[in-house]
């Protein structure tokens, strides 16, 4: 019996071979696919030719060797690997007449164009994944068929950002798009979650696909959709796609034969976040009558009561997510003593100004009163909220300067600068 089946092994390998002869006569006949039966051909001969190479056809005592099987082997793997390419699903492209019994057209090569309505978008941000942004839907206004081999075959979208991959998101089968942030699907009857790139999909099960409804010549409604994705959007104006008008192809086949392409131009607008910044109760400190003993203390560098207010950011057109601030001297005050020590001179300097006393701020939190730094930046990430916002809780006095002290007006300005995103 075992040597019955390594005789049938040995006839089956010559059927690369005959595969071969197949191909020779496709290449007579001008087949499109001529060159890859011959590729298959000469992947039969090469297996075939390294096993006999390698090995020789020799018997002991009747009993077939170790090295004629693999010889066998060998032919019988180039057989496959040639069928595996001579079964390949190549589509041809023939332009579709108005009557689907009437003859059609010669084979084309380049896919029906589709212009899609343009889209303009304004977004903030903070837009879930998933969240449809913008809708196209247009129908074409011609249409082709294709006629396809050994279907259903590979088909899908190739997209603005080459080899990248569809993802669901949503429920919704989505390319990436050059903008960070934003995705586009393209859906149509038969792909109503959107077509998947190129080759996650399939079509063509009963060896056509028809790039209209009914094969009346009256071309397929396609819907674009402009899908929010994980990423961050770029604030300002985006372009999609960036440098031309071109959004996608679909293709179908290992020949990659194309069904329609698509043209369009999307406009995404990301509005900066605005917030209201303002001061609790007050961004002006009324400090009141302060009697003169009370900084003349400790060598006349007492301070007065603190007076507190906060800094707040409120009303913020879109989620802010991390903020700076700094504190710099305004006005015809100057800087006292060191830059983490938080004082600023009189601005008082007339006959009315009170004489050796400055004005100190600082911060207050739990570890109490710790006077700022100047021109110093501190930054905070937070979660993501629309306010309000508290900056920073501060805190300041009337503080003397270490020298003689007489009554008067004190005046002082500090100038708040807030970034945020």
């Amino acid at each position: 019996m075992f040597s019955s089946l390594l005789h049938l092994i040995g006839r089956l390998h010559r059927l690369a071979w005959l595969a071969g002869a197949l191909a020779l006569l496709c290449l007579a006949a001008g087949s499109a696919r001529a060159g890859r039966y011959l590729a298959g051909l000469l992947i039969s001969t090469l297996s075939l030719k390294t096993g006999k190479t390698c090995s020789a056809a020799v018997k002991k005592d009747g009993v077939t060797s170790s090295k004629q099987i693999w010889r066998w082997v060998l032919g019988l793997a180039g057989a496959c690997m040639y069928a595996q390419i001579a079964l390949a699903g190549n589509c041809t492209a023939i332009r579709l007449n108005v009557d689907p019994s009437g003859p059609v057209g010669l084979p084309i090569t380049n896919g029906v164009s589709s212009t899609l309505i343009p889209i303009r978008i304004t977004v903030t941000g903070d837009e879930a994944p998933g969240t449809v942004l913008g809708i196209s839907t247009q129908t074409a206004t011609t249409a082709q068929r294709l006629r396809c081999t050994n279907t259903p075959v590979a088909s899908g979208l190739t997209g603005i950002v080459a080899g990248q991959p569809s993802i669901s998101v949503g429920g919704w089968n989505v390319l990436p798009t050059d903008v960070p942030g934003i995705g586009f699907s393209i859906a149509t009857t038969g792909h109503e979650s959107g077509i998947k790139s190129y080759p996650l999909d399939t079509d063509g099960a009963n060896g056509e696909i028809f790039t209209s409804l009914t094969g009346t010549g009256i071309g397929r409604p396609f819907t674009l959709r402009i899908i929010r994705i994980p990423g961050t959007i770029p604030e300002g104006v985006s372009r999609i796609p960036g440098a031309e008008p071109f959004m996608g192809s679909w293709v179908a086949g290992d020949n990659k034969q194309s069904v329609y392409n698509f043209s369009g131009a999307v406009v995404i607008t990301k509005q900066a976040s605005t917030c209201q910044l303002s001061f609790s109760p007050s961004s002006s400190v009324n400090f009141g009558v302060i009697p003169q003993s009370k900084l003349a203390t400790a060598n006349n560098s007492g301070r007065s009561d603190l007076k507190f207010v906060s800094l707040q950011l409120t009303n913020c057109s879109r989620s802010v997510t991390s903020y700076s601030y700094s504190f710099s001297i305004s006005g015809s005050s100057s800087a006292v003593g060191a830059a983490c020590n938080g004082t600023l001179s009189n601005a008082a300097t007339d006959s009315t100004g009170a004489k050796g006393v400055g004005i100190q701020l600082g911060t207050n939190d739990s570890t109490g009163f710790t006077p700022i730094c100047w021109n110093r930046t501190v930054s905070q990430n937070i979660t993501a909220t629309t306010g309000p916002i508290t900056v920073v809780n501060l805190a300041t006095a009337l503080i003397g300067l270490g020298q003689p002290i007489s009554a008067g007006n004190v005046i002082g300005r500090a100038l708040a600068t807030v970034n945020y995103n």
